[in-house]
């Protein structure tokens, strides 16, 4: 008998409230405004807490002009952990705004971002983010223009949607910047070297972290001379391979700069095999902050933040900020240095000594 007890509907509630069934629509769907006393909004809501009664959000959506829903589309994003932070943050801003977060994953772009895409219009989603895996282009389809979309930790190649972006430029410049202040003037810089599929350029945040590194020496009043800049794969056995080389050299830095946390993890694995101790030998510094990586590595990395909380939670912000149709900037938002253990100042002679 359980199994075929009915649902209670508006009329019921209507009815143990002893008002009529608009009345309880707007009350329940929060369109009275203060045109229905309290005492009558307070006896609707008893009505339906006794019953069990619950509004149904997508069947009220078909009959307005809002569904409450955020589309968002990804690509390997959801299966990062630190990037994941990205949903996240939206997904919390979105919750404080009452709203809910369609969340499709996609691997790859093309037809089946415009099937994602069409599908969450037919669902009336209010509005969709596109959030990637890491700061690059992307290419969008044409459908999206036609529903409030803003990108984040990418940006379109024909510069149509608002973007918000992490400032790489900033990043590295902090990450070189410490490291000057710890007295390093020899330092090498391993760089990304892959480049874009699609049109062979680099990759934008590759080219504004090694801008940032540069800048950092030249506004501290540091020859550049003795700052190297050397793109490598990013992956272990080629980070090993380079960075015992590098090590091994004569002229061996006093401080290695990582693209990455990961690329930090082959310079650790080079120096153990050489003997050197970090911070003591040599002093390093990564870049994302995968705690997975950075509070396992003995000692503790010391590496820049990415700020993907902060972006998932700006984007939906924007959405409720600005008025469609959006304007077509981006929105840079500043990394943050966390200090560990990986880097160890070191005085004038010792830098003599050593460069």
């Amino acid at each position: 008998m359980g199994a075929n007890r009915k649902l209670p509907t508006m009329t019921d509630v209507a009815r143990l409230a002893g008002v009529s069934q608009s009345t309880v629509s707007l009350v329940l769907r929060g369109k009275a405004g203060d045109n229905i006393p309290e005492a009558t909004r307070d006896r609707i809501f008893q009505a339906s807490s006794e019953l069990g009664y619950r509004v149904n959000k997508l069947a009220s959506a078909l009959n307005s002009t809002g569904s409450g829903i955020i589309g968002m589309l990804t690509d390997e994003l959801i299966t990062t952990n630190f990037a994941g932070a990205i949903v996240k943050g939206a997904q919390e801003r979105a919750l404080g705004k009452n709203k809910i977060l369609m969340l499709a994953a996609l691997e790859n772009e093309g037809r089946l971002v415009e099937k994602s895409v069409d599908m969450m219009i037919g669902y009336r989603v209010d509005s969709i983010l596109y959030a990637s895996m890491y700061h690059r282009r992307i290419e969008l389809p044409s459908n999206l223009k036609d529903i409030p979309t803003v990108l984040v930790n990418c940006f379109d190649s024909e510069n149509r949607y608002p973007a918000i972006l992490p400032d790489d430029y900033s990043g590295a410049y902090q990450a070189a910047s410490y490291l000057i202040e710890c007295g390093h003037r020899n330092v090498v810089y391993l760089s990304n070297e892959k480049r874009e599929t699609r049109n062979g350029e680099r990759l934008p945040a590759t080219l504004l972290r090694e801008r940032g590194f540069k800048a950092a020496f030249e506004d501290h009043g540091v020859s550049s001379e003795t700052a190297a800049i050397i793109p490598i794969t990013i992956t272990g056995h080629d980070v090993f391979e380079a960075a015992t080389d590098i090590l091994s050299s004569a002229d061996r830095p006093t401080a290695v700069m990582c693209y990455n946390d990961r690329m930090a993890m082959g310079v650790y694995s080079a120096a153990n095999a050489l003997g050197l101790k970090i911070p003591e030998d040599l002093s390093v510094i990564g870049y994302d902050n995968q705690t997975v990586i950075a509070e396992f590595l003995v000692p503790f990395l010391t590496t820049i933040e990415l700020p993907h909380y902060e972006m998932g939670d700006q984007a939906v912000s924007y959405l409720f900020r600005h008025q469609y149709p959006f304007d077509a900037e981006q929105i840079l938002i500043s990394p943050k240095l966390i200090i560990r253990s990986s880097v160890r100042s070191i005085g004038e002679e010792e830098f003599d000594d050593r460069g």
